[in-house]
């Protein structure tokens, strides 16, 4: 690095990896290419099974800023949460082992992070199918500008899909070190970003966004993701939407907990629908059912077949 670039405030980048192989090198490399160098990447190996410990080993021995963390197999959030403990960058940003960085990623949303003196910085990503090649999309003008949010204002872009699930996920962000300083994510639990959600955001917070994608996702038929409507998914969302209630009632956010309300009716009627409609059954009071019956943003149809599935599922 130069001289520049070392005096450049050092950014954390912390990758969990499990059952990655195929896919690990071309983000690692992604992240030590990027056009902002002062970096700690932090590789932390959860027990994966293949050949993921032998290429992190490889990339420590090659580049000094790489740390390898091999650990027993704990999950997404208690691998994160290692990185954390060990992180000592005076920024945080959290790479998927199977994801692509743009190479100005890092540079762009820590510019917009200063620029505007906020503690987050977040960009829009694109998804991209496994064996296909991440290719940035080109800039129209109106993607250039920045807009900025308050924690509370990120707080009802939860229930806004024209923003999801860019504004929930954690891996197309850049953090302040002092924001995760007393947060973890839960070990344990899928949706582990959106169950911290009111924890990062309901608090005295400024947000910074950009319209640019500067972050390829890998959609992976393996992933655990691939398949939204098991009883496991429904299960966190339900304990995500007890969490949130709980928070907004404490604080007094009755806008926010009508629209929990009405985000979980349609919550549990897509598992109803899609998934096991015996363990959504469970969650659909008589009351919940009739007020999916009068919504009128489900269309007609699906409303005829959830009165089916009610009464005969």
């Amino acid at each position: 690095m130069t001289a520049l670039e070392n005096s450049l405030p050092l950014i954390s980048v912390i990758i969990p990896i499990y059952k990655v192989e195929a896919h690990l090198r071309p983000c690692v490399d992604s992240v030590l290419s990027q056009s902002y160098a002062n970096l700690e990447v932090i590789l932390v190996n959860d027990g994966s099974p293949d050949n993921c410990r032998i290429i992190c080993d490889e990339y420590a021995e090659k580049d000094q800023r790489v740390t390898v963390i091999h650990k027993k197999n704990g999950g997404l959030s208690d691998a994160r949460n290692c990185g954390l403990d060990i992180a000592t960058g005076d920024y945080i940003a959290f790479v998927d082992g199977d994801d692509i960085l743009h190479i100005d990623f890092l540079a762009s949303l820590y510019q917009n992070l200063v620029a505007t003196n906020c503690d987050i910085s977040f960009c829009r990503f694109q998804p991209f199918k496994d064996g296909e090649e991440f290719v940035v999309p080109k800039r129209s003008e109106a993607q250039d500008g920045i807009r900025v949010l308050s924690g509370l204002q990120m707080m009802n872009t939860f229930y806004d899909e024209s923003w999801f699930p860019r504004n929930i996920v954690v891996w197309n962000k850049l953090y302040k070190a002092s924001v995760f300083q007393q947060l973890r994510f839960p070990k344990g639990r899928l949706h582990e970003d959106a169950y911290i959600f009111p924890d990062l955001y309901g608090e005295p917070i400024q947000v910074v966004y950009t319209d640019v994608v500067l972050l390829g996702y890998r959609v992976r038929n393996a992933s655990i993701m691939s398949n939204p409507f098991t009883d496991l998914h429904l299960q966190s969302w339900v304990e995500i939407y007890d969490r949130h209630q709980q928070i907004y009632a404490q604080r007094g956010w009755r806008s926010l907990l009508k629209e929990l309300d009405k985000n979980r009716r349609r919550k549990y009627f897509s598992f109803f629908v899609n998934g096991s409609s015996t363990a959504a059954k469970s969650l659909i009071s008589p009351k919940m059912f009739f007020k999916l019956l009068l919504d009128k943003d489900i269309h007609w149809k699906k409303r005829a077949a959830l009165i089916k599935l009610y009464i005969m599922g």
